[in-house]
């Protein structure tokens, strides 16, 4: 019975709509005035402060961590000592090898007078070639030994590579026998600070280096930020699908920004002042072509039209409008061509 009456209901609703229509009624719709505007095409993305300059720094052999120079917090200067590790077995290592190189020395100028009547008399037969040729490459062996002890010798000790602030100490006290995967130092230079977008591949051929976005941070609440794209990633992020990064250099740096705020950013991506304009609902596409519905004496009529800039909001009129023309700006797809409005 229920399911009667629903019917009856539906039956007399519909046919009321088709009597009206008949009868010439107006449809409820909202209308819009074509008029200029100033327009802008915005992307907007979510991202992080980070900085363009970070290092992780780390000893390059084993040992003991015999002394660290720094504290998380500290600031630190450019090839700054930033801890060492204990130096008394390689600077031995050093000491055997450089004897070790005055002993090979000695076995290769006594190897050379050994044979220097046959060498002054051009008589070198391809015996003592080869034991002339031994010498000197266990001589060259011998100075690249001192070059690598001395090497692991400069490397007990590391620097920063860059100014900045220490961020992270891994291993912060001495007296530990740490691996070249241990006691990692993190320096963050506070003045390459960024804000990095995550741009939906969508929206990413849009942007260009040079653009100018409007940033606004979480921590920062009713206040907004300039900056500039600087850089665009060509691969994706990597577990992020179809994102690429997009780097904003800030036009002005606030002391309290921090690594790993987050907020929205706005790219400008285009921008145009005083054009004709219609709200984007007013627009209808088949295809490539255009239209809308232009109100003349009370009637909507199909005018096909040529877009320019579309926005999320209105659309740029190139041609088929004119300033001050009303044309229906909601339900265009309920309306027929001439009906009353």
């Amino acid at each position: 019975m229920a399911v009667i009456l629903l019917m009856i209901i539906v039956g007399f609703v519909v046919s009321r709509i088709i009597v009206s229509r008949a009868k010439g009624n107006s449809s409820p719709v909202e209308t819009a005035k074509v008029e200029r505007k100033d327009l802008s095409l915005m992307v907007l993305a979510s991202g992080l402060v980070e900085a363009e300059e970070k290092a992780q720094v780390r000893f390059q052999t084993s040992g003991q961590l015999a002394w660290v120079g720094v504290a998380k917090g500290d600031q630190v200067k450019k090839w700054q000592a930033l801890a060492s590790l204990d130096k008394r077995e390689l600077e031995k290592e050093l000491e055997k090898e450089l004897n070790d190189f005055k002993t090979e020395k000695w076995t290769f100028d006594q190897t050379h007078d050994d044979y220097q009547d046959e060498k002054d008399n051009a008589v070198i037969t391809k015996e003592i070639e080869r034991i002339l040729d031994k010498a000197q490459f266990d001589l060259s062996n011998q100075v690249i030994e001192v070059e690598l002890a001395d090497l692991a010798l400069k490397y007990a000790t590391i620097y920063s590579p860059i100014e900045g602030i220490v961020t992270e100490i891994d291993s912060p006290l001495p007296g530990i026998n740490i691996t070249p995967a241990q006691a990692t130092f993190v320096i963050v230079n506070p003045n390459s600070l960024a804000f990095y977008l995550k741009v939906n591949e969508t929206e990413v051929a849009e942007i260009e280096e040079g653009q100018e976005v409007n940033i606004r941070l979480d921590a920062f609440e009713g206040q907004e930020f300039s900056g500039l794209v600087s850089k665009m990633g060509f691969t994706p992020l990597s577990g992020q699908g179809t994102y690429y990064q997009v780097v904003v250099s800030f036009s002005e740096l606030h002391p309290k920004f921090r690594v790993g705020m987050s907020g929205d950013g706005e790219i400008l991506v285009e921008e145009k002042e005083e054009v004709l304009a219609v709200p984007q609902t007013a627009l209808i596409k088949r295809g490539q072509d255009y239209s809308v519905f232009k109100v003349v004496d009370g009637r909507a009529w199909r005018q096909a039209v040529a877009v320019g800039l579309v926005t999320d909001q209105d659309v740029e009129v190139l041609d088929g409008l004119s300033e001050g023309d009303i044309v229906v700006a909601s339900g265009v797809s309920e309306i027929s061509d001439g009906e009353k409005i």
